[in-house]
């Protein structure tokens, strides 16, 4: 398909010399379901995808099963502790010189956390991914609450931490994922789950909660 001049310009801005591979991702993922020839969700999945290809097949993926989920996490940011959520961007609109702050901003916050990693190394007990799968299993059968597809969303679709987090944390679980955890070096569950190395620190410090 023929992208909107907008749109080329922040796939070849954020991927690059990989530009063309973003561009046929995107056109293959279209031919299998038209439905995702939309510009508004087109615009999420770069926006999201932050010029990195493996993050552009992911949210593709996740478009292509329901393409709300991925204007959720584009467009809307959660409010009190993820009870309710509220718009903060309009991906029927044109990438603008706003949407281009805050992707800065989001490209500074992960330096940030990047420089967090060399400050605690708690992720270096992490006991490796079978003791996790028998972990996340202990929760795996039990009921969900009013709560866990909402949590669910909000932690990228994946159901297995949504439901550990619920089964260590309990009623508090929403909030819990917002506040800021001295055993992560005072970063964020949200904030982990966009590292791999900080992911299997939040991994840890659940199994050391249980």
């Amino acid at each position: 398909m023929k992208f909107k001049d907008d749109i080329l310009k922040k796939i070849n801005s954020d991927f690059r010399e990989k530009s063309d591979e973003a561009i046929k991702a995107i056109n293959d993922a279209i031919k299998k379901a038209d439905y995702l020839n939309s510009d508004r969700i087109i615009r999420c999945i770069i926006f999201l995808s932050e010029g990195n290809l493996d993050e552009l097949h992911k949210n593709i993926g996740v478009a292509t099963l329901d393409p709300r989920d991925i204007m959720l996490w584009a467009e809307y940011e959660p409010l009190n502790g993820g009870e309710r959520f509220t718009r903060v961007r309009d991906f029927d609109q044109n990438f603008d010189e706003r949407l281009e702050r805050q992707c800065e901003i989001l490209k500074k916050n992960r330096l940030k956390i990047r420089k967090k990693l060399e400050e605690h190394k708690l992720e270096q007990y992490y006991p490796g991914d079978d003791k996790w799968a028998h972990f996340t299993s202990l929760s795996a059968d039990t009921p969900d609450t009013m709560f866990t597809s909402r949590l669910v969303a909000i932690l990228n679709g994946d159901i297995f931490l949504a439901k550990t987090i619920e089964g260590v944390v309990g009623d508090s679980s929403m909030e819990w994922i917002e506040r800021k955890i001295p055993a992560l070096d005072n970063l964020t569950p949200l904030n982990c789950i966009v590292n791999p190395i900080l992911y299997n620190r939040l991994k840890t410090v659940l199994m050391r909660m249980y």
